[in-house]
């Protein structure tokens, strides 16, 4: 609930502190004493398009406008905290107060929650969840399908809403998954070139079929070897002949000269101990040798002279020098590139699988989505059969007996409220086809189009102030006084703050504020006086019933009779 209003250098206003109250706040006065300009204020508080060097008052260089909110008298204060907390600004739960200002120099405007400077943006969306304001040749915000939307869903309750809520978690979970499935679409190209590359690269390292780590180093040798084959063979074949000797005898062998001194120490061995220990190791030395000599014929024949092993070994070098140039210097690190060769391929074919898997899960959560629409418009057009017949019945009593409301619900593209176009028809006379709010001419009659629906939704609505600036121009007699008896049953829904004209009623109001505007030293100021005695009140009153402070008999009557 709007508490209070202070204004500083705002159009003719140098300083202004008021305080509303709940119920019907009255705002009367002489046609330019500055009544619209205070609503006019609030307004400026969340609009987007304020020129500050318009709104200024003439020779100041800075203005403020703050409206305070009592936040325990309002609905929805969940949502104005979370809210705030995208601002990083915090409401802390003993405090009961929201206040809005908005300071303003010639070329720029702050706007400030608790003294926390936010976003314009963030303020226009409070604005939305505090208050509305309509005057009767601005019902913008009545025109706004959106609004339209939320004022039908409103109606619906906590099953709706919740119903609604699932909806937006849904729709907004659609979304990331289309947009995760585009991303990964839009790389499938690269993926697959990705792919080709490194299949052709594991399938080269595999077709090598490397033997070790060390393959290389075996071959060198391997090559070394064969490159002085001959030169070898001599070595092992002289290094045999020593040991063993010819076949004929001529060239005593190394193992014959061994036996012939193991014959000469066994003589001795009988007749000093000592010598056994020489005759053994002689033994030793001609079993080592043999064993020498055997292995020297062994590698004398694993000799391969021929010359096309020799062109295996050079050709097998070529492909592992190759395959080390591209992989890594060392056929160890051609082995580990190949492993991580193999564990991005498989990534790269999991993402396929990945995208498969979101494809199903976005098939099923569409499946899902539209389910939950279809239900959520069942109980729209329910709801909007019904409050079709209420609106027709409420604009009869505002004096439009031939008027027609419908609610138009047409299939839309998928949104995060649903799949559903929502649109107020209206037509106040016979023969006039219907047409949307904003298409309506006439201000009068959308203005008790708008109090009908305010009727009909408060109880279902989170709105806790409505501001009305002058909706009952152009009615007289019993519209207004209809008119009049419907702000009063509306304040026990929500607050109002009304401009008005009209005597009928000024005189329901809960709280009566009376504008005047005097010139003062040159100097226009404007002073706002709480009427709170009965004859402060007759006499605002039979001025505005007559234009005179004091009417005759008949007007006195009519304003007592009004005071009742």
């Amino acid at each position: 609930m709007l508490i209070r209003l202070t204004l500083q250098n705002i159009a003719i206003i140098e300083t202004l502190d008021l305080e509303f109250q709940g119920g019907l706040n009255v705002l009367t006065g002489e046609t330019g004493s500055g009544k619209s300009l205070i609503l006019e204020a609030i307004h400026r508080v969340f609009d987007k398009r304020t020129s500050p060097k318009d709104l200024l008052r003439h020779g100041t260089s800075r203005g403020r406008i703050e409206i305070t909110f009592d936040l325990s008298r309002i609905h929805n204060r969940q949502q104005i905290e979370a809210l705030l907390q995208e601002a990083g600004v915090e409401l802390l739960p003993e405090e009961n107060e929201l206040v809005l200002g908005r300071e303003f120099s010639l070329s720029s405007s702050r706007c400030r929650v608790n003294g926390c400077q936010v976003p314009l943006d963030l303020m226009a969306r409070l604005g939305t969840l505090v208050m509305e304001i309509y005057g009767q040749h601005d019902l913008h915000d009545l025109f706004s399908t959106a609004r339209q939307r939320d004022l039908l869903d409103n109606l619906g309750g906590d099953p709706l809403l919740k119903l609604r809520q699932e909806i937006r978690q849904t729709f907004r979970g659609l979304q990331k998954l289309k947009a995760e499935m585009n991303a990964l679409r839009q790389q499938q190209q690269d993926q697959e070139r990705q792919i080709d590359f490194l299949t052709f690269q594991i399938q080269e390292i595999a077709q090598a079929e490397l033997m070790a780590p060390d393959e290389d180093e075996g071959l060198q040798k391997e090559r070394e070897r064969l490159t002085h084959c001959e030169t070898l063979r001599q070595a092992v074949l002289a290094s045999n002949y020593v040991l063993q000797g010819d076949d004929h005898g001529e060239t005593p062998s190394v193992f014959k000269l061994l036996g012939q001194i193991q014959k000469t120490l066994s003589h001795g061995t009988a007749l000093d101990p000592q010598l056994n220990r020489w005759y053994e190791s002689m033994a030793e030395i001609q079993e080592q040798l043999r064993s020498i000599a055997h292995e020297f014929s062994h590698y004398e024949s694993s000799l391969d002279s021929r010359p096309e092993r020799m062109q295996e070994i050079v050709d097998r070098l070529d492909t592992l020098e190759k395959l080390k140039r591209k992989y890594g210097g060392s056929l160890e690190s051609v082995l580990k590139t190949a492993v991580s060769l193999e564990a991005q391929l498989e990534a790269l074919q999991q993402n396929d699988i990945y995208l498969t898997q979101l494809e199903t899960q976005c098939q099923n959560e569409e499946s899902r989505y539209t389910q939950l629409c279809l239900a959520l418009s069942e109980l729209r057009q329910k709801l909007a059969q019904s409050l079709e017949e209420t609106i027709s019945e409420e604009l009869k009593t505002l004096m439009l007996p031939a008027a027609q409301f419908q609610i138009q619900i047409i299939p839309s593209p998928a949104t995060e409220n649903g799949q559903d176009q929502i649109t107020f028809l209206f037509s106040a006379n016979p023969g006039e086809p219907l047409k949307p709010l904003s298409q309506v001419a006439s201000g009068g009659e959308l203005a008790r189009l708008m109090l009908a629906l305010k009727i009909q939704t408060a109880h279902a609505d989170s709105l806790t102030t409505l501001v009305l600036d002058e909706i009952d121009t152009g009615m007289s007699g019993l519209a207004v006084r209809t008119v009049a008896e419907k702000l009063c049953a509306l304040q026990h829904h929500c607050q109002i703050i009304v401009v008005t004209h009209q005597p009928i009623v000024a005189a329901k109001a809960q709280w009566h504020l009376h504008v005047q505007k005097h010139l003062h030293q040159d100097k226009v100021e404007v002073n706002v006086h709480p009427l709170t005695h009965r004859e402060e009140r007759k006499t605002v009153l039979s001025q505005l019933a007559s234009g005179f402070t004091e009417g005759d008999a008949i007007t006195a009557q009519f304003i007592e009779q009004l005071l009742v």
